[in-house]
């Protein structure tokens, strides 16, 4: 049976973040806003409520936003399609994102422009991680998706290498040779 690995599209392919922020200073002054507080980007654009957040993501910008966002690193969709097309006898490849409404058509403009081959593309509600977990082998994702108590084969992409995650990668080559059964990096507990 082949194995199956499903890697997070926004924060480990997609820079959509960047872009949200492009985005919202393009419709809004933000010389009063400061990017670099640690607190997640709905609190610093300073959206009242998660749905207004949502609405401003997922309906009322989706293609300017999901669409035309930037790799997160450069080169990133051609190593991914290198590593697609050595293993795809080995092992079924999906990306996953959590989308609604026309953010789906966005996500799929978005892999177009980049020319991205994985043939599985997943798109799951916004808080429906267990679906997720519970049809891979391994689970490559970034911080935001982490939840304390979750499965083994789940896998944080950590760009700078500053996460104490028990299973953790640092860059995407790191996932040919990934064991889930013995951890790359610390052997500190997910936090």
């Amino acid at each position: 049976m082949m194995k199956t690995i499903f890697i997070q599209l926004n924060g480990i392919i997609r820079d959509y973040e960047s872009k949200v922020k492009e985005v919202f200073c393009s419709e809004k002054d933000c010389d009063e806003i400061d990017f670099e507080q640690d607190k997640q980007l709905k609190e610093i654009l300073g959206f009242e409520t998660l749905e207004d957040y949502i609405e401003f993501l997922y309906v009322e910008s989706p293609m300017r936003v999901f669409g035309y966002s930037k790799e997160r690193e450069e080169g990133l969709i051609h190593q991914l399609n290198e590593f697609y097309r050595e293993n795809r006898d080995k092992i079924k490849i999906c990306i996953f994102s959590n989308e609604i409404e026309k953010s789906k058509p966005a996500t799929l403009m978005f892999l177009a422009r980049y020319g991205c081959l994985v043939d599985n593309i997943h798109f799951f509600p916004l808080m429906e991680k267990q679906e997720i977990i519970n049809q891979c082998d391994l689970l490559i994702v970034d911080d935001s998706f982490v939840e304390e108590g979750m499965d083994e084969k789940v896998v944080v992409f950590d760009y700078n290498d500053e996460s104490s995650y028990k299973n953790k990668i640092i860059n995407f080559n790191e996932i040919l040779n990934y064991d889930n059964t013995r951890p790359q990096h610390s052997e500190g507990v997910p936090n």
